[in-house]
C-alpha cells in the first residue's frame, strides 16, 4: 500500500494485484476475513484489486509458499526472476523523465565548468531521483577534460 501511494505519478507504468488464496469462498467471505486487517493494521481498504484464487492455480503457477509474496511481471508478461518491489522501484526511477533529464544533463556537459554546474544542479534537486541519477552517472570517475588543444 505504501509503494502504491508513493508512486501516484507512475501508476500507468505498473499494476498491483493482490490474490487471496482458496480459503475465501466468495467476495463477501473475503471482505469478512479482511475486515480485522483493515481495522487493526491498514486503517483503510486496499487501494488495488484483490482477486480470488478459488482453485489455487495462481498460487501453484507462481510457486507461492507464503503471504504476502511479490511476483513481478514485465510488460511482455514474463515473470522477472527475483522480482520485488525494490526491483520495480529501481526500474521506475531509472525510467523516470526526471532521472533521464539529469543523466542527459550530466552527459552533455563537455567542459569542466559545465560539468560542475550540472553536478551542482543535480545535487540541489535532492531527493531520491537526483541521488539515483548521480549513482547511475557515477561510472564516470571525473569531469570531462577541457578539449583545448595545446601546441608545443
Amino acid at each position: 500500500m505504501k509503494f502504491h501511494d508513493t508512486q501516484q505519478d507512475r501508476r500507468k507504468d505498473f499494476v498491483i494485484l493482490a490474490f487471496h488464496d482458496a480459503k475465501a469462498k466468495d467476495v463477501a467471505d473475503l471482505e469478512q476475513k479482511m475486515q480485522p486487517l483493515i481495522e487493526q493494521v491498514w486503517d483503510r481498504d486496499l487501494p488495488f484489486p484483490v482477486l480470488l484464487d478459488h482453485t489455487g492455480s495462481t498460487v501453484k503457477t507462481f510457486g507461492i509458499r507464503s503471504f504476502p509474496t511479490t511476483v513481478l511481471i514485465d510488460p511482455k508478461g514474463k515473470v522477472v526472476e527475483h522480482g520485488s518491489l525494490g526491483f520495480l522501484k529501481h526500474h521506475l526511477l531509472e525510467t523516470s523523465s526526471e532521472v533521464k533529464a539529469l543523466v542527459r544533463l550530466l552527459k552533455a556537459a563537455r567542459d569542466p565548468e559545465k560539468f560542475a554546474a550540472a553536478l551542482a544542479a543535480a545535487k540541489e534537486t535532492g531527493g531520491e531521483p537526483a541521488g539515483f541519477a548521480l549513482t547511475k552517472f557515477a561510472e564516470r570517475p571525473s569531469p570531462p577534460r577541457s578539449r583545448r588543444s595545446s601546441t608545443p
